[in-house]
């Protein structure tokens, strides 16, 4: 048999060991909050682009907004500058007196004019012509970017 200490002895007990730290496990932790902040910015940023493209035009009066403009201009900068057709013909368009900026330039769109109503209004907004459009019946092409476009309208 097995003798058991007895006394002073048995009470002494040897102290757990110390655990052994890693630099390991803060590094791992940056890793991942690093991956986590690179993706949203990849995943997360062109949705809230997309969210703001869609609610600017919707409301385009937030064009008067430079930081607006500036968010969105990635965006319509290639239509811009861009006609729809060269080859397209010239039709009369006619502007109702008190129509808005973002109304002619979603009429503009539904008649095969520009590309995006979007970028129309842009030009608009970005000279501060918005409210400069006169009513009247012009002729128009397809031919012609929303820059140029926004030119024939002008009073």
């Amino acid at each position: 048999m097995r003798e058991v200490p007895r006394g002073p002895q048995a009470r002494m007990r040897r102290p757990p060991p110390k655990p052994t730290q890693s630099t390991a496990g803060p590094m791992v932790f940056l890793l991942v909050v690093a991956i986590l902040v690179v993706g949203a910015f990849v995943v997360v940023r062109p949705m809230v682009a997309d969210a703001t493209v869609g609610f600017v035009a919707q409301h385009d009066t937030l064009l008067k907004q430079d930081f607006v403009r500036a968010l969105i201009a990635d965006r319509v900068a290639s239509d811009v500058d861009v006609a729809l057709d060269v080859r397209g013909e010239t039709k009369p368009f006619v502007i109702a007196r008190g129509e808005t900026a973002g109304s002619i330039g979603q009429h503009l769109q539904d008649q095969g004019i520009v590309r995006s109503a979007l970028s129309f209004e842009y030009v608009l907004y970005d000279e501060q012509k918005e409210d400069a459009l006169q009513s009247g019946t012009y002729q128009v092409s397809s031919a012609i970017s929303p820059r140029c476009c926004r030119w024939r309208f002008r009073p």
